[in-house]
């Protein structure tokens, strides 16, 4: 079984992130997602993001999400050229009613506005440079500009869990359902619609029949 060191430190942090970055398609590993989730957990509670200082995410966070101690420290030096080269596309459609991402993303989200029955996608990257430190535990992350405005000072429209909900979830296909979802968490009135064929192109990485649809109503935490 894998080792997770539960400690009150990893259990108390939180994930909160923008929800439009729910719809942005990235294809990541399992490794990477719990990575990035716990780089965005460490700055959640931070008022400002200084994006030219480097923010750390330990080894025991990832092996308390259920990575083996034995292969979290290759897995760490592996991941940081991954994460690196790693990118995002988002649709401009998402982020109308997010101020801060247009601004963000203000060339492609002006040349939307021209024409919004014409589709406008813009891809980008999560960071501007990654810090392994040989043998310390760590891996450090400087993120983008346009990456920041998801994780910083959010206000509402926002999809936020602790860290260690993603225990459970053994693959990208179930942490991506799973964070859909909560988006939805405080309005139980409403059902989640999404086709296999959304997720797949979220990266979701999973064969299902093209002509299947998922819904899921929205839910609390606790039920």
């Amino acid at each position: 079984m894998a080792e997770k060191p539960k400690t009150k430190y990893v259990e108390s942090k939180v994930v909160r992130y923008s929800n439009p970055l729910n719809l942005t398609s990235y294809h990541l590993d399992l490794f990477q997602l719990r990575v990035v989730m716990s780089a965005i957990a460490n700055v959640s509670n931070v008022d400002a993001i200084d994006p030219n200082k480097t923010y750390f995410v330990n080894a025991t966070d990832i092996m308390a999400l259920g990575t083996r101690k034995q292969e979290v420290y290759a897995a760490l030096r592996k991941v940081s050229d991954s994460l690196f080269n790693g990118f995002a596309t988002i649709q401009m459609r998402s982020i109308q009613n997010f101020p801060e991402l247009q601004a963000a993303f203000k060339s492609s989200y002006d040349l939307f506005r021209k024409d919004p029955t014409k589709p406008v996608f813009e891809r980008f990257h999560f960071l501007t440079s990654v810090t392994y430190a040989e043998g310390h535990g760590q891996i450090g992350f400087r993120f983008t500009p346009a990456f920041i405005p998801f994780v910083q000072r959010l206000k509402e429209q926002f999809t936020e869990f602790n860290l260690m909900e993603l225990t459970g979830l053994r693959s990208v296909f179930a942490i991506r359902i799973y964070t859909m979802c909560l988006q939805y968490q405080n309005h139980p009135d409403r059902t989640f619609f999404t086709t296999f064929e959304e997720l797949q192109a979220a990266g979701a990485r999973r064969r299902y029949p093209p002509d299947q649809q998922l819904g899921i109503h929205a839910f609390q935490r606790g039920t």
